[in-house]
């Protein structure tokens, strides 16, 4: 077996807030190893957890998956990762995804997949199979918290090779049949030559901890079973491969349940036509410039809407599943998951009510490729959401959020160029609100969390 660590922090220092939390620390785990951290609220075992999991910036140190660097202090946040199973300690479900559906999402996340069978199978083993089809929401809170271990679990059961198992308070909520399984699950694992690193407070989970080395760090007590040399020859569940990723298929289809975002991007434009209809503006005798602002506004409002997207990371610590798995490619994905086409559809709309048909084929493409701008608008203005909002950095927000008002005069003048066959000045107003959108973008991605 190579003796190679799963996972490896070296002389990590973690901050949460201003606090220190982790200094200077040091951690291995290796395949084939159990390690269950225990000891006060505020030492540090949730941090240890998603330090080791990619989740959290190092203010000094490395962290390797395997022999790769992942995060460093320099703040350098590699786009792929080994596989890594993650059950937070607050949740990590999506409420309107059935137990089906999140297991199926949590493979796709690592480039796996099972076929339906197989997964029913996986969720009989947990007691979940009657349930398969209802909303996670409908679940109690035992049922959902069995759900979250068995999604940390099937990464490894479908893995060729040894995955680290990072369960954070795995234990709370579940019943006494769900500890058992539980435990039987932990010592499975290991013996198939996978990891398990478990934080927790139940006694019950300490006394079937097989200690062979304590070790005393940061108020911290690790508790590190005798290895387990076993090689791993094949996958405990049956699976196949695929392509890792997923994020727009999995939002599209929560979006088209919920109808959320799309409600969220056609009510305040369909609201902004009825009051310019309503006050006769669509026939009112104004500027060129001033039709086409009135045209393009209700789209660019719906493009700037923050998605559903956002939320349904933030809920239930399901960003960090996926933040888990795509590390730091997670901010593009999230970004194609933004994208849409209602302000698009809004613009058409607008161009129709306010403004002539273009009478040239170098006017039907400009005319074109500013409605396009329209699908990637959502696109950078999720992103900034994403990295800014949710209080996080909110006038930082408002400030990358501002200039999209810009971008929508600049459209509007080469709708303008376009009335007046002036297409050379409409050529260069297209590149350059393109240029501006691409700007946003790469500032937003740049810029810190």
């Amino acid at each position: 077996m190579d003796d190679a660590p799963l996972l490896a922090l070296e002389r990590a220092t973690v901050l949460r807030g201003r606090l220190t939390i982790l200094e200077e620390f040091d951690f291995k785990l290796h395949p084939g190893e159990r390690c269950t951290v225990i000891g006060p609220n505020g030492s540090g075992k949730s941090t240890l957890l998603r330090s080791l999991a990619g989740l959290l910036p190092l203010r000094s140190g490395v962290l390797f998956h395997g022999n790769r660097s992942i995060r460093d202090q320099d703040g350098r946040h590699a786009f792929q990762t080994e596989q890594i199973g993650w059950c937070p300690q607050s949740a990590g479900t999506t409420p309107s995804a059935t137990p089906l559906e999140h297991l199926q999402t949590t493979l796709q996340m690592h480039g796996a997949k099972m076929e339906e069978e197989e997964l029913i199978a996986v969720l009989n083993h947990w007691g979940l199979d009657h349930r398969r089809h209802d909303r996670i929401a409908w679940l109690s809170g035992g049922l959902r918290r069995r759900l979250e271990v068995a999604s940390a679990f099937i990464v490894a059961e479908t893995s060729t090779s040894p995955v680290p198992v990072l369960l954070d308070e795995p234990s709370e909520g579940l019943d006494e049949p769900g500890v058992e399984i539980l435990l039987n699950k932990i010592q499975d694992t290991v013996n198939s030559g996978h990891s398990v690193i478990v934080a927790t407070h139940d006694p019950r989970l300490i006394s079937a901890s097989e200690e062979a080395e304590k070790v005393d760090a940061n108020g911290m007590e690790i508790l590190r079973s005798e290895r387990n040399h076993t090689e791993l020859t094949a996958r405990i569940c049956k699976a196949s491969n695929t392509y890792p990723g997923g994020m727009f298929r999995w939002n599209l289809r929560l979006d088209l349940r919920e109808l959320s975002t799309p409600a969220a991007r056609w009510l305040p434009g369909l609201i902004a036509f009825g009051i310019l209809i309503g006050a006769g503006l669509e026939q009112a005798d104004i500027p060129f410039l001033g039709k086409a602002a009135l045209a393009l506004s209700p789209a660019m409002i719906s493009a700037m809407i923050r998605p559903s997207l956002m939320d349904r990371l933030s809920d239930r610590e399901m960003g960090s599943i996926w933040a888990t798995s795509l590390q730091g490619s997670l901010p593009f994905h999230v970004t194609f998951a933004s994208m849409s086409v209602v302000p698009a559809i809004l613009a058409i709309i607008g161009l129709v009510m306010f403004l002539p048909t273009p009478d040239s084929s170098d006017a039907w493409i400009q005319t074109i490729l500013i409605i396009g701008l329209l699908v990637d608008i959502p696109c950078a203005a999720g992103l900034i959401h994403y990295r800014f909002g949710q209080g996080r950095r909110p006038a930082l927000m408002i400030l990358l959020l501002t200039p999209f008002a810009w971008i929508l005069l600049t459209m509007c003048s080469v709708l303008d160029a376009i009335y007046l066959e002036a297409y050379a000045e409409a050529w260069t107003g297209i590149a350059v609100s393109y240029a501006s959108v691409v700007g946003l973008f790469l500032l937003a991605w740049a810029l810190s969390e």
